[in-house]
């Protein structure tokens, strides 16, 4: 086979593959694209108790979706499911640095409410180790934010 037939066949095939999510999504309300999903895939199922499972599909019968989780593994009957999307990583960075600024600009109001507070005659600055540790617990919290994982494309809906 020729190196440009090998490339367009490569080509072929990974279209197919970064498509498939999208022809899922255009049969959003029916279980057969449920049913299509490969087993290790991994989902965010929101019951319509509106619980929220993340997981990776196990087996899907006509009736039923077993997800493994961290917490454990469940059958979920489609009558209890209420939305199920591909689950997609977060951007971390993205929310590190929101994290950081949030907690900097918490840091640095707090700061600035305990150098009010304290008497004018004080040039000490009492307020910068407030605004530094709201700044390093924003980061933190965004960092752990950032292990989650986002809604991709829609898989299925109940609606």
């Amino acid at each position: 086979m020729k190196r440009s037939n090998t490339f367009i066949a490569l080509l072929s095939i990974a279209g197919l593959v970064l498509t498939a999510p999208i022809g899922l999504m255009a049969q959003a309300n029916n279980w057969t694209s449920v049913k299509a999903l490969q087993r290790g895939m991994e989902l965010i199922v929101i019951r319509k108790s509106n619980d929220r499972v993340i997981g990776y599909v196990d087996a899907v019968t006509d009736d039923t979706l077993a997800v493994t989780s961290d917490t454990g593994s469940f059958v979920i009957g489609k009558d209890n499911v209420d939305k199920i999307y591909i689950a997609i990583p977060r951007d971390r960075m993205k929310h590190m640095n929101r994290g950081a600024l949030v907690g900097g600009l918490l840091g640095l109001a707090a700061g600035i409410a305990v150098s009010i507070a304290m008497s004018p005659e004080s040039e000490a600055m009492p307020g910068l180790p407030i605004m530094l540790a709201g700044g390093a617990a924003g980061g933190w919290f965004g960092s752990q934010r950032a292990k989650g994982k986002d809604k991709g494309p829609l898989v299925y809906s109940a609606k």
